[in-house]
This record gives structure tokens, C-alpha cells and sequence, in this order.
């Protein structure tokens, strides 16, 4: 009843009045503003960054090793007559497609081990509050990775060894497996600034107080 009345009275006002005063009211109602909370303390999230990145690097290294084994260990067929003889004969940029298809194969295998670490990294990032534009960056520059990764790990399985005799077959001409893994070297290949992104934050991550061999790591497969 008195809201009604309240409403009523308002509606009477001048509209100049009516405004100042509902205005009075939403304020005093409002919640307490940014000016009212303790300040953000930056050097503490860059600390927390850093932390992430030191977890991330930790899981990339450990699946690091199991991806540098696969590349190490080609399909024999690449390597074993005839094919590889018949393979040698194949324009040089034609042959690409068949060990661009082998090195996605490869990626995409990497990329599902690593994607849990990714997606619990960026959770753990986006709950920090900063408002630096490095490391909000960084946090962009991740994001970024997560999908070329992503589009990687969403190609399907192929068995390149009867991709690379299809390919011998039809004169080199690409398979549709092969054509798909350019494609996606070619989406990393075009990555948004990511690594700009990147040596940007580990700079100020080490301005706000983080040790080096801490904040290099940040940049995860994309350090020197």
C-alpha cells in the first residue's frame, strides 16, 4: 500500500524532482561500489598467474616427452621402399601434405593430454581479479592457445601410411585427411598475437615482484 502511494506521489512531482529523487533512492539502495572495497593488490595476482603457469609448464613438459617419442618413432612405411622412393619423386611441396598429416596426428594426440590442464588453468585465471592489461592479455593469449589446440585434437584419427599410398596413388594429389591437416597448421600459423601477448606478460609478471625463472615459463610452448 505505501509503494502504491509512493509510486502515486512521484507521479505528481515535477519530472525534474521526480528524477532527483528516484535517483537518491537507487543510490542509497545500490550495493557498495568498487570505491567502497579493499583495493586490488596486483602484485599478488601476478603471483597467482605465475603459479598457473608454473602448474601448466609441469604438464606440457610431462606430456612434452611422450609427443617428442611419436615423432621420433615415424610410420616405417615413410621410410621403406617403394613408398618412400615413390614419395621422393613427389614435388617438394606436395610431399609436405603426407608428414604435415603425420605431424598433426601427433599434435592432436598432445593436445587431448593436455587439454584438462588448459581448461582448469583458464578457470583458475579468469577468477583472478586484475585489471593489468598484460596479464589480462596473457589470459586472452591462453584462451587462444586452447583453441588452436582444440582444433587440433578435433581432427579425426587417419592412418597415414594408407593416406600416403592414396596420395602416391592419385598422381600426389592430397588427401582429404591431408588437406585438413594444412589447414589447421595453417589456423596455428595465424594465432591472434599470442606469442606478442605472451612475452608481454611475463615482463610484467616480473615488474610486479615474480621471479624470472617463474614468469618464463608463462608463455608455455611458446618460449624460446
Amino acid at each position: 500500500m505505501q509503494s502504491k502511494r509512493f509510486a502515486a506521489d512521484v507521479f505528481h512531482m515535477s519530472p525534474r524532482i521526480a528524477f532527483a529523487l528516484l535517483s537518491a533512492v537507487f543510490v542509497l539502495a545500490a550495493p557498495a561500489t568498487a570505491s567502497g572495497q579493499a583495493p586490488v593488490d596486483e602484485r599478488a595476482n601476478a603471483h597467482a598467474f605465475a603459479d598457473i603457469g608454473v602448474r601448466l609448464a609441469a604438464d606440457f613438459a610431462a606430456a612434452g616427452e611422450t609427443m617428442e617419442a611419436r615423432f621420433a618413432a615415424a610410420p616405417a612405411c615413410l621410410s621403406a621402399k617403394p613408398l618412400a622412393r615413390k614419395l621422393q619423386r613427389a614435388p617438394e611441396r606436395r610431399v609436405e601434405a603426407v608428414f604435415a598429416l603425420f605431424g598433426t596426428q601427433v599434435i592432436g594426440d598432445y593436445a587431448r593430454t593436455v587439454d584438462p590442464s588448459i581448461v582448469r588453468a583458464l578457470a583458475q585465471m579468469h577468477a583472478i581479479p586484475t585489471a593489468e592489461p598484460a596479464l589480462r592479455g596473457g589470459r586472452t593469449a591462453w584462451r587462444r592457445i586452447h583453441r588452436v589446440y582444440s582444433g587440433f585434437a578435433a581432427l579425426p584419427a587417419a592412418d597415414v601410411c594408407r593416406e600416403a599410398r592414396a596420395f602416391v596413388r592419385s598422381g600426389f594429389r592430397r588427401t582429404p585427411a591431408m588437406r585438413r591437416a594444412q589447414r589447421a597448421l595453417h589456423v596455428a600459423d595465424h594465432t591472434g598475437g599470442i606469442d606478442r601477448r605472451l612475452a608481454r606478460a611475463v615482463t610484467r609478471l616480473e615488474q610486479l615482484g615474480v621471479p624470472a625463472a617463474d614468469a618464463n615459463v608463462f608463455d608455455g610452448p611458446f618460449s624460446d
